[in-house]
């Protein structure tokens, strides 16, 4: 009898065993069937794979806003944004003081040693990556981001979560595509989606990441990539959403008021003043950078010192440090003097200036909301003045402005404008903020070549906008031992004229290329040339090769 139930425990257990293995083939042939899916080159891939990097994304923005929140608590004692000014003045001086300086002693080691993309904003790597790199973004980019601005801003630095929500979500975007290896077009598609998608999350704004990864990263209406990138943004503010446990918009405001439409002619002005206050923010952001590298031999140190700087600019005016949305949500409800604002606008320029300047890590949106938002509401107490009861309330103004600075600076009307409407939740002011970001925008174009993120691309040599004016072709070039890539600086490559070397791959490492780089044996460069320029193609072909006609495949390829 014992022997008998012996063998049915056996067969049982036989059985439970033939069922595993059974339900592990089945969930492994469901999967290699999604696999297959979205490996097949048609529309519904694209949109799987959309809402997979908004997921990424969303999640990517809830953590960042957590991490902040997690470093402003450590830094000093806040347990939510709206007491983190609070918080800060309850410090003793000497500890404000220093402060921004100790995070930037954690931030400088990343930004020099670990990952370059992750000094100052990141939105002119993003360009730079689609632009010349084929939407390739190192994942490391990712979480280095993420922590080094979260030191930047938790610590009381001035900077915003834009530019690094950017970053994050382009970067995870990027690697879901090339984990499927999908063509360079759509790895471009899936990075700007992940974008969109982490703005969405960050801002509760999925217009204004759709608008802002077509206008400013992606540079074109792409139809086919607009579902990925609606998908994404979409999904991305859905998660965010529920993960922050957010249901309104950003800032609350009074409903937005204009007495008729001839008073969009203030609105022009004050497009103006948008433009020439776009280009001192962004002249003070690239002229200050300058005068670090030019004093300061030591980048490591460069945040640390620029931080010191700022602390003491925020002993008088705290309310400059990390975004400081809580005082643009006075500025907007019109609850700020004028002389306030106008010594707020100034303070935080510098203060920008002095913490991304210096190499932290974060982005420019933020503080342009900042600035805006006070010089809107200047503007708005000065016609107020000058124009009894033919204007609305200075507030009003406030709102626009807003927008404006950032459209000015970013040359992007239409992104400004509606992530204006997201951030406020008021339609009414569509028409008022399109009026003075166009001006603003078309203005500081004008006036200045490139916008505040293409400046960086520009000093770096890299001239995007021009480049997108061409046929160009991307191609993977590998440096044989002996050729006349081998042991080379790029500054002394005697190139073919229009072609960039863009990035290489040695084993599995990844580098940027800059001049002083020396190229070795097996490395992978990246090089873009004009698709017309076959003579220049052959000769990087042939330079790449070893000289003494060494056997074996040519391993110069285009891809």
């Amino acid at each position: 009898m014992e022997s008998v139930t012996d063998e049915e425990r056996r067969g049982s257990v036989h059985q439970r065993s033939m069922m595993i293995a059974r339900l592990e083939r089945e969930l492994k042939a469901r999967f290699l069937a999604l696999y297959q899916l979205l490996r097949n080159r048609y529309l519904p891939r694209m949109i799987i794979l959309g809402a997979v990097v908004g997921l990424l994304g969303g999640l990517a923005a809830a953590g960042f806003a957590y991490l902040i929140l997690g470093v402003k608590y450590v830094f000093f004692g806040a347990s939510s944004i709206a007491v983190f000014l609070d918080s800060v003045r309850a410090q003793p001086w000497p500890y404000r003081l220093v402060a921004p300086a100790l995070g930037g002693l954690l931030v400088g080691p990343i930004v020099t040693y670990v990952a370059r993309e992750v000094y100052g904003q990141g939105v002119p790597n993003v360009i730079q990556a689609i632009g010349l790199r084929g939407g390739a973004i190192r994942f490391r980019v990712a979480p280095l981001t993420a922590l080094a601005s979260a030191i930047c801003i938790g610590s009381g630095g001035s900077a915003g979560r834009l530019g690094p929500i950017v970053e994050i979500g382009s970067t995870l975007g990027s690697s879901v595509a090339r984990y499927f290896e999908l063509p360079t077009e759509q790895v471009k598609i899936l990075l700007t989606a992940g974008a969109a998608a982490g703005i969405g999350g960050t801002f509760n704004a999925p217009l204004a990441g759709i608008i802002f990864g077509l206008e400013v990263l992606l540079k074109r209406i792409d139809l086919w990539g607009l579902a990925s990138i609606g998908v994404a943004a979409v999904v991305g503010t859905a998660v965010g959403n529920v993960a922050l446990g957010r249901t309104a918009p950003v800032f609350d405001i009074h409903p937005y008021q204009i007495l008729n439409y001839r008073e969009l002619v203030f609105y022009v002005g004050l497009g103006i003043a948008g433009a020439g206050v776009a280009l001192v923010y962004s002249n003070a952001l690239y002229g200050m950078e300058y005068l670090f590298k030019a004093v300061f031999a030591q980048r490591a140190l460069r945040a640390a010192f620029g931080g010191l700087l700022l602390g003491a600019v925020a002993l008088a005016y705290p309310q400059i440090q990390a975004t400081g949305y809580p005082t643009v949500g006075q500025a907007l409800q019109g609850r700020l003097p004028l002389q306030l604002m106008l010594a707020l606008m100034a303070a935080k320029i510098l203060a920008t200036s002095l913490t991304l300047g210096s190499g932290g890590s974060g982005g420019v949106f933020g503080p342009a909301v900042f600035v805006g938002a006070m010089m809107g509401g200047a503007y708005g107490g000065i016609v107020n003045a000058l124009f009894p009861g033919a204007t609305g309330p200075a507030y009003s103004y406030a709102i626009v402005g807003l927008a404006s600075v950032f459209a000015g600076a970013a040359h992007a009307p239409l992104a400004s404008s509606v992530i204006l409407y997201e951030l406020t939740g008021d339609g009414n002011v569509l028409v008022p903020a399109m009026c003075a970001c166009i001006v603003a925008s078309v203005l500081a174009a004008r006036l200045q070549e490139g916008s505040i993120f293409t400046r960086k691309l520009i000093k770096r040599g890299v001239d995007i906008e021009g480049l997108q004016q061409q046929r160009l072709v991307s191609i993977e070039l590998e440096v044989e031992a002996g050729s006349d890539f081998d042991g080379e600086e790029v500054g002394d490559l005697d190139l073919p004229p229009a072609c960039l070397l863009t990035h290489c791959t040695n084993g599995r490492d990844e580098c940027i290329l800059h001049r002083r780089t020396s190229l070795e044996a097996d490395m992978t460069i990246t090089a873009v040339i004009p698709v017309d320029d076959f003579q220049g193609l052959a000769a990087l072909q042939r330079r790449c090769k070893a000289r003494q006609g060494k056997k074996g495949r040519d391993r110069c390829c285009e891809r």
